[in-house]
């Protein structure tokens, strides 16, 4: 949880713990969050939800999709980043 192969890091991704709190939901900036990239396995309601939560942000914030490659052991990311759209 704590680690990451350097293999992944064009993906450039931020994970926030709250170790001295522990486990749980916490809160942050609305205009923290600018791409969300949905699971290639998520359930089809948490989506929704998700696309729901996400359409209702007061900033524009990209949602893609992670597919598991057909072919190959990896998981591909639909559609392009769009941080600015």
């Amino acid at each position: 949880m704590f680690t990451k192969s350097s293999h992944w890091s064009y993906e450039r991704e931020w994970r926030i713990f709250q170790y001295k709190k522990g486990a749980g939901v916490y809160t942050v900036p609305a205009r923290s969050l600018v791409q969300v990239i949905l699971g290639a396995e998520v359930d089809p309601k948490n989506a929704a939800m998700v696309r729901q939560w996400v359409s209702d942000a007061p900033n524009k914030i990209s949602i893609t999709s992670a597919l598991l490659s057909p072919v190959k052991f990896k998981v591909e990311i639909e559609g392009a980043w769009r941080g600015d759209a």
